[in-house]
């Protein structure tokens, strides 16, 4: 076949091969392909045909006529292909030959007679032994275009040969009468099956109630020829193909509710259709729970429910609110008073280790009015100030509403003083510089921090004096972070000997000053440069700042 886009082919029944002018094989399309882009997905091809505008028609062994629009975007996808068939007026889908005819038909030889295919709306016509063919059954490969339009196919009792022209210029449509036999509807209510032929004839259209389960329809073409007929259904607006079926009856159910038109045709002997349809039009009404009047109903109904019901859930809610408040009112003030009377016990508690902490150190006061010797009375001095430095804490915690942490800051300012008092007979002179913010330290803090504080305070007051007898002491406490803290300590002493070090203290003023550091998860270091500096870094779990 020389065609006009895809130069000259030969057909074989598993592919298509593309020739080159000798007759040497350039490239082919099939299912076994090794190229994707090539894969055909079609086999038993008996033969193709191109027609005028440039589409290809494959002759299929067992599979009909094929229309192929090669020339396509994507070539070998399925929206290039359509098939045809039986249910398409096919008496055979076993195809022998294709030849094509100037008039816009195909004429295709298959082995139950001979078929004339129209182009421009895809509809046959069957020619068969009636019309004046040797036999039904053609040859495979056997057919002959002539220069002069006559067409040739060899079939089992010799060659059919004819002119296409003589089949236009006699060609006058068939209409056949094509009408209802039955049409009936069975009713749910009822239970009873309602002959509604009559009503075909003075109504315009058909009503389905809700109780109307299902519809029979029977039909008939009255051409008097004694053949099995086939058929084909659509509905409008629900169906976008025909639906073939071989009986002349059609069952419907389930049809949605609004207006239908059911339409039906037949196909005649030669394959064409029947000109005359049959068209009934069908309004199935709309059942009871999807009206307006059904929906308005049942808001009004939950509205209504919805009313009652908040207002039994309110009087309920207003019950309970009554009965929980006066709960809550009785729970509040036992609550308030069992806390009043904890905090009052526990700021007794406070008062009295405080009390008895300063006994300790009123009798190690009393002590020390009965020594004279100065190793005794520094080191009664150094237990009375750490006494005094516990004691502290405890008044600071029972003379404020805060039971749990203490200001840290006067605390801080009076423990100062306070060992000062302690070192009065040294006759020193005392200045002390405090960097902080306001913050507040719970107990676990406030005690080991305040007696690290106390020793180094009361080591500076021992130790770290000028040549004119003043002690400077500056203390920094800042926040590095919600759960660190810095403590810089520093002094104008001379500092530390040499033979002192912090790694295995020797002093127990520097034992306590680690075994503090250490019970606050710190780190200590010491340095000296023109003034002697500890940088203490300690954890705490409860901090608040004073707004």
């Amino acid at each position: 076949l020389r065609t006009k886009t895809h130069g000259i082919l030969a057909v074989a029944e598993n592919c298509i091969y593309l020739m080159n002018e000798k007759g040497h094989v350039k490239d082919f399309y099939g299912p076994q392909a090794s190229q994707r882009s090539h894969r055909l997905p079609y086999s038993g091809i008996r033969d193709v045909c191109e027609d005028a505008k440039g589409i290809f028609w494959l002759g299929l062994k067992e599979g009909g006529l094929v229309r192929w629009n090669w020339n396509g975007k994507d070539p070998l996808g399925a929206k290039q292909f359509t098939q045809f068939g039986f249910y398409d007026g096919f008496p055979s889908e076993n195809i022998c030959r294709i030849e094509p005819d100037k008039f816009g038909f195909l004429w295709i030889s298959t082995f139950n007679g001979l078929v004339r295919f129209k182009l421009s709306d895809y509809s046959t016509r069957i020619f068969t032994t009636k019309d004046g063919l040797s036999h039904n059954e053609f040859n495979w490969s056997s057919s002959f275009h002539a220069a002069d339009g006559r067409l040739y196919f060899g079939g089992l009792e010799g060659v059919n040969a004819f002119d296409p022209m003589e089949f236009v210029q006699k060609e006058r449509k068939i209409d056949f009468p094509f009408q209802l036999t039955e049409f009936t509807k069975f009713s749910e209510n009822a239970d009873t099956t309602i002959d509604c032929l009559p009503l075909m004839r003075n109504a315009s259209f058909i009503i389905m109630d809700v109780g109307d389960t299902y519809i029979n329809i029977g039909f008939a073409l009255l051409d008097f020829i004694d053949r099995t007929h086939r058929f084909a259904y659509k509905i409008e607006g629900i169906d976008k193909e025909w639906h073939n079926i071989e009986q002349n009856s059609l069952l419907l159910s389930g049809l949605p509710y609004g207006n239908h038109t059911i339409r039906i045709k037949a196909q005649l002997e030669n394959g064409q259709w029947n000109p005359s349809e049959i068209i009934i039009p069908i309004h199935v009404l709309k059942p009871f729970y999807l009206k307006i009047w059904f929906f308005i109903l049942c808001a009004l109904m939950l509205s209504a429910a919805f009313i009652i019901f908040f207002r039994m859930k309110q009087k309920r809610l207003m019950k309970n609110k009554h009965m929980l408040e006066s709960t809550v009112f009785k729970r509040t003030i036992s609550l308030k008073n069992a806390i009043e009377q904890r905090e009052l016990l526990i700021k007794e508690i406070h008062h009295r280790v405080r009390n008895n902490l300063q006994t300790i150190s009123g009798l190690l006061q009393l002590q020390k009015g009965t020594l004279k010797d100065e190793h005794l009375l520094a080191v009664l001095n150094e237990g009375q100030s750490r006494i005094n430095s516990i004691a502290l804490i405890h008044q600071s915690l029972y003379q404020t509403d805060d039971l749990v942490s203490i200001d840290f800051k006067p605390f801080l300012v009076e423990l100062a003083n306070k060992i000062s008092e302690l070192f009065d007979s040294y006759k020193r002179e005392f200045v002390l510089d405090i960097e902080m913010d306001e913050m507040q330290f719970d107990v676990d803090t406030s005690i080991p921090l305040g007696l690290i504080l106390n020793e180094l305070l009361t080591n500076s007051l021992k130790y770290a004096y000028n040549e004119k007898g003043l002690v400077h002491v500056s203390i920094v406490i800042r926040e590095i972070d919600p759960l660190n803290f810095e403590l810089i300590y520093s002094d104008n002493g001379p500092g530390l000997s040499e033979q002192i070090k912090l790694v295995k203290p020797s002093t127990l003023g520097l034992r306590l000053i680690k075994g503090l550091t250490v019970q606050l998860r710190g780190k200590i270091d010491y340095t000296f440069h023109e003034k002697s500096t500890f940088h203490i870094s300690f954890q705490t779990k409860k901090i608040s700042k004073k707004s």
